[in-house]
């Protein structure tokens, strides 16, 4: 993973979110696939939808999103979700 590449993704709010105790399930229209996402990946897919980020700028956002601390731990766990979205197609780096 490339720390200055900016991830990007779809508006989040364009696809059918259906939301269960701990879980979202999110039907992304252009794969025709849907997906289980738990927390805090739908948080991430909002703040990219809403602006690209790097994996600190996106760390930095949603930590404050989420009132947790931003640290090394925070700075790991943003950068594996990013990858696991990213192979499932929901984000794309430039």
């Amino acid at each position: 993973m490339a720390q200055n590449s900016r991830y990007h993704a779809e508006s989040y709010v364009a696809h059918p979110v259906v939301t269960t105790a701990d879980m979202r399930l999110l039907f992304h229209r252009a794969s025709g696939e849907t997906h289980l996402l738990a927390d805090p990946l739908p948080d991430m897919l909002i703040l990219l939808g809403e602006q690209p980020d790097t994996i600190q700028g996106l760390t930095t956002r949603l930590c404050a999103r989420l009132g947790v601390a931003q640290d090394e731990e925070a700075h790991a766990v943003v950068g594996h979700r990013l990858d696991e979205l990213e192979a499932a197609g929901l984000v794309w780096r430039d």
